[in-house]
């Protein structure tokens, strides 16, 4: 590991910040729940740090890596600082080690660890390690061992909606961007699950609360995909020679799991859907998808009004093929 060696002026500390490379259960587990109710900043590493970020008096805790912009920033800034502490709760010098390791893990480690053992060692001032292993393992450094603590149990009033494409919704997906991205950045209690291939994956993932399965079997998507939570279900279709013949089956799969719907108002929805009654239609605008989202989030008698209407027009839908 290192030996801290950095001494600050012993003060209260005025203020915290966490230097993460982005949001990690580390911090969540292990930090968050001390520093709650402390005026306290999250800063992402990963972006280039900015001279009028850290206050006066403050304690920086760097959650195991460390990039060279952020490095010299600290060192510029340390007469300022209460103290730095560098936090780690996986044995990262043993992982530089280990053949068994991928690769670029162990290539990640070298540059944001490794590379920033010396300076590590001159802007901090404490050690925290998350394990009895890792204390007893460098107590040359005299490390303090932090215990974690549960997270606080998820809010019951958030809502999940979500969309089902497959390969061909290129179109859909890039579209959907739009809707999705202001929801997620914003205030409200959602949560957006899709089905999709890496290059969905790489569409999401900056955004929170956004959880995107692997395309599975149809056997797997239809036995196991109700354990899930379903609220709100998402079904626009875009113009196109190939979308002109589309079938009616996201209707069923939205009902089947359990949730209110939202169609483009086109073919097939219209045959199946009455605006307001079974289902919302909407013209393809971002916006308006986006209050209808809202809306339904916020009105939980009517997400089940309009789940039980469609459950009863294809119940009876399917009667009347039987007889």
């Amino acid at each position: 590991m290192f030996i801290p060696s950095a001494r600050y002026p012993a003060r209260p500390p005025g203020h915290y910040a966490l230097i993460e490379y982005g949001p990690n259960a580390s911090s969540d587990y292990y930090l968050i729940p001390r520093l709650r109710g402390l005026p306290l900043s999250r800063l992402d590493s990963r972006e280039a740090p900015r001279d009028d970020i850290l206050p006066e008096g403050t304690f920086v805790i760097i959650v195991r890596y460390l990039p060279r912009a952020w490095g010299e920033y600290l060192s510029r800034q340390a007469e300022r600082l209460a103290g730095v502490a560098y936090f780690v709760d996986d044995d990262l010098p043993a992982g530089l080690a280990s053949a068994g390791l991928p690769w670029r893990y162990r290539f990640k480690l070298y540059r944001l660890f490794h590379r920033r053992r010396a300076l590590l060692a001159r802007l901090c001032s404490e050690l925290w390690v998350a394990s009895p292993a890792l204390r007893e393992k460098y107590a040359r450094a005299a490390p303090k061992l932090v215990e974690p603590l549960p997270l606080a149990e998820p809010s019951a009033s958030g809502v999940t909606y979500f969309y089902h494409g497959s390969a061909s919704h290129r179109s859909e997906w890039r579209w959907l961007r739009e809707v999705v991205a202001p929801l997620q950045l914003g205030h409200a209690p959602l949560s957006f699950t899709a089905i999709g291939d890496r290059r969905v994956q790489r569409q999401f993932r900056d955004l929170p609360r956004v959880l995107v399965l692997h395309p599975m079997s149809w056997i797997s998507y239809r036995d196991s995909l109700p354990a899930m939570r379903h609220d709100i279900g998402l079904a626009p279709l875009l113009p196109g020679a190939f979308n002109a013949a589309r079938a009616a089956t996201k209707h069923f799969d939205i009902t089947r799991l359990g949730a209110a719907g939202i169609y483009s108002r086109c073919a097939p929805y219209s045959g199946y859907v009455r605006d307001g009654e079974n289902g919302l239609l909407l013209d393809n605008d971002p916006a308006a998808w986006r209050a209808a989202i809202l809306r339904l989030a916020a009105a939980p008698d009517l997400r089940a009004s309009l789940l039980a209407r469609a459950r009863e027009e294809l119940a009876a839908r399917a009667r009347v093929i039987a007889a």
